[in-house]
């Protein structure tokens, strides 16, 4: 972000008197596209952008890796009928076509069968026959409600994760249907070299950060660091997640329908980590999915580039969040734990040595305790990628109007064979969703109950009947802890699942159930 000195030097050069044809807040693609459709027409127009720089979220970084990098946009998608396509003639960049039938899918470090692969093509589609289907009926629904089997659904979670950065439950069917066989074309020298092309010659004003809009005068009055500046007309091309936030204030204020708009049409999320290799990858494809961690319900892709080389490891949505997030817990949990697990035996009088046989002592006595928890992880992995949750999730969603019931016991059943409520929640949350929207069902409520119902099913779970045992030193009686809570634990879960019911039907307890998320279209 720039200092208030910079800002503070560039609105110096923005007369508090002038008057303009136009003024255009934001000079992204859809700023810029504005400001050279004026200036060409012989208005008078001034771009006001808060960064240092055009292009917005298309930007390509030259330095940090030795050559061109886009760090936001680099695809141009379906070229034949996008306009960046014809900027890039006309500023006669060379685009390379992107090859999209070179997806691989890798396991273990080999390449799957192509049997596997064709399952996904033949999955793709069957989803765009039958979203194509529900577009022409005029029936929206969520992309997420469209799969029918494991296939489908690991498809949309990949194409929404690496394509369309943002959830499946938060994209339009219709969207889907009208986007049309894509054609990805990518630019040399970058993306981001395009927009700052077409930046040239335009009146910009860079580190103008705009803070209020007033349109109750004659004139557009727009205010920020720069001082005011006056226009006959204001053209606001903030990203809707700055408008939702309300940074800029409209005089008079906007009416509601523009802010349930704004806050309705978030950006994506996409994480992109780009690498420069030492040698090429050899028979690589362009584009390569690593289906073991895609069963696991974590899509992400791998993209050589087929200009420049540069491997770009890529993923989207909720997918783009948990990794650096989970990195980042562990980095602050870990050194957290062991510092205080230290200091805590040197206030007790522990020498170094004495502490490290201490150590040493405790692993050994839950040594099969450890292998216990193990073995308990590994049948969690078992179930997942052998498709046994999603039978057992489709079994509950048979039960129709009494899913709320069955669905909160899904839910005790995912902790009890995991040991985890947030491993339940990774296995059926998406789930839960998606049959909730199929029978009717809030699937805020769907997603709540898959969490209440899970808490009850902890005290069943190996992993804390061994944990117990253990730290009781009740060596060999886990057997008999189970039998002792199992009716306990089941009898909360019923309890919940019929507070669940009652929220799902009854009134008044249904007013206790926010409204879910409305359908939105994706971010371009």
């Amino acid at each position: 972000m720039s200092s208030p000195q910079a800002w503070a030097q560039a609105g110096q050069s923005l007369a508090r008197s002038a008057a303009y044809d136009v003024a255009i807040i934001g000079a992204g693609a859809a700023g810029l596209a504005a400001a050279r459709a004026l200036a060409g027409s012989g208005a008078q127009v001034i771009v006001l952008e808060a960064r240092g720089r055009p292009g917005g979220r298309i930007v390509t970084d030259s330095q940090t890796l030795g050559m061109p990098f886009d760090v936001g946009a680099s695809y141009i998608h379906n070229a034949p009928i996008n306009p960046m396509m014809a900027l890039a003639v006309q500023q006669g960049v060379t685009v390379i076509s992107s090859d999209r039938d070179s997806l691989a899918l890798r396991a273990n470090s080999r390449d799957e069968p192509r049997s596997v692969v064709n399952r996904y093509v033949a999955a793709d589609q069957r989803l765009m026959r039958r979203a194509a289907r529900i577009a022409r009926s005029g029936n929206d629904q969520p992309f997420s409600a469209v799969p029918r089997d494991i296939y489908e659904r690991r498809f949309v979670d990949l194409h929404c994760a690496t394509d369309i950065a943002a959830d499946a439950d938060r994209v339009s069917v219709l969207d889907i249907a009208s986007a049309g066989a894509t054609d990805d074309r990518f630019p040399i020298g970058g993306f981001g070299t395009m927009t700052t092309r077409a930046a040239t010659g335009l009146p910009m004003q860079n580190n103008a950060l705009v803070q209020a809009i007033d349109t109750s005068g004659a004139l557009v009055r727009i205010s920020g660091n720069f001082g005011t500046v006056e226009a006959r007309a204001c053209i606001c091309t903030l990203p809707t997640a700055l408008l939702a936030s309300e940074v800029v204030r409209f005089t008079p204020a906007l009416p509601p329908a523009f802010a349930e708009a704004f806050a309705g049409l978030p950006l994506g999320l996409l994480l992109k980590i780009g690498f420069r290799l030492s040698a090429p990858l050899g028979n690589a494809t362009e584009y390569t999915v690593a289906h073991n961690v895609l069963v696991a319900g974590q899509p992400h892709a791998l993209h050589v580039h087929p200009a420049t080389g540069i491997v770009t490891v890529f993923t989207g949505a909720r997918w783009a969040e948990g990794p650096v997030m989970r990195v980042m817990d562990g980095l602050m949990a870990i050194p957290g734990i062991l510092l205080a697990a230290i200091i805590s035996g040197l206030i007790l009088g522990y020498r170094p040595g004495s502490l490290l046989r201490m150590y040493g002592k405790t692993l050994y006595l839950i040594r099969y305790s450890l292998l216990t928890i193990a073995c308990m992880l590994a049948l969690g992995y078992v179930t997942r990628y052998s498709g046994t949750d999603a039978t057992m999730g489709l079994a509950f969603a048979s039960t129709g109007w009494l899913y709320p019931f069955f669905g909160t016991l899904l839910g005790w059943l995912g902790v009890a064979v995991t040991g985890s409520d947030t491993a339940s929640n990774v296995l059926f949350g998406g789930l839960q969703k998606i049959t909730a929207q199929q029978l009717g069902i809030n699937p805020v409520l769907m997603a709540a109950a898959n969490s209440s119902g899970g808490v009850m099913g902890k005290m069943i779970d190996a992993q804390s009947i061994v944990v117990a045992s253990t730290a009781t030193k009740w060596y060999g009686h886990e057997g008999s802890i189970l039998r002792y809570v199992f009716f306990h634990s089941l009898a909360l879960a019923v309890l919940v699942g019929l507070l669940i019911m009652a929220q799902a039907y009854l009134p008044p307890f249904t007013s206790m159930v926010p409204a879910a998320t409305p359908i939105v279209a994706p971010s371009p």
